[in-house]
């Protein structure tokens, strides 16, 4: 299937995650750059970055997913009685369910309505056995944040609907299903177009 290249997915280990929340002009994941802040929730967080190549500025969006997503998960599980490779499992369980959003979006990729992957890297620090999926991405504006501005008009309207019914036709014959489909998960580039994005409760 067109899921097969992630069956056998591989990460990286580090000694141990750097600080968080990342600070502007921070370094990391090949040399971007962080910006700032762009949210953060029970997701993880999303901070804008950027990278000079070949002396164009390019900015991304970087979402980073933490396994476990609350502090102390970990021996709270361990206090409850399970074993370290009890939890490992359970670990890597909730990784693997993570990159499910990856999965979706390459799937999909060649829809110009998703919002586009351009890189991803998963990493597990041996020093607390926690995990970090980063994701970059095209850099879009949310549906929610450009409707406080200022309005939507009928046309763009009409365009929007369509543009996301003719994806989800899509998802439908790939078995994709999104699960979360709100203002605030629909995109818009500079041109106005909609992509559909954050796939992270996304299923096949």
């Amino acid at each position: 299937s067109e899921f097969d290249q992630f069956d056998n997915w591989s990460w990286e280990q580090e000694q141990t995650r750097g600080p968080r929340p990342l600070s502007p002009g921070q370094f990391f994941m090949d040399g971007w750059e962080v910006v700032g802040s762009l949210g953060a929730g029970g997701f993880g967080s999303v901070y804008e970055i950027r990278k000079a190549q070949m002396g164009v500025e390019k900015v991304s969006a970087m979402k980073i997913i933490e396994i476990p997503a609350e502090r102390g998960a970990i021996d709270a599980m361990l206090s409850s009685g399970a074993s370290a490779s009890a939890v490992a499992a359970e670990l890597r369980s909730q990784v693997s369910k993570a990159i499910e959003e990856i999965r979706s979006m390459m799937v999909l990729s060649s829809h110009p309505a998703v919002v586009r992957c351009e890189d991803f890297k998963v990493v597990q620090y041996l020093d607390d056995s926690t995990w970090d999926i980063f994701i970059r991405m095209e850099k879009l504006i949310p549906l929610d944040r450009y409707l406080k501005s200022q309005p939507i008009t009928e046309e763009m309207a009409r365009k929007l609907g369509a543009t996301l019914a003719d994806l989800l036709r899509l998802c439908e014959s790939k078995n994709i299903m999104h699960r979360d489909i709100k203002p605030a998960n629909i995109f818009l580039d500079d041109l106005g177009n909609a992509k559909l994005g954050d796939f992270g409760l996304s299923r096949q």
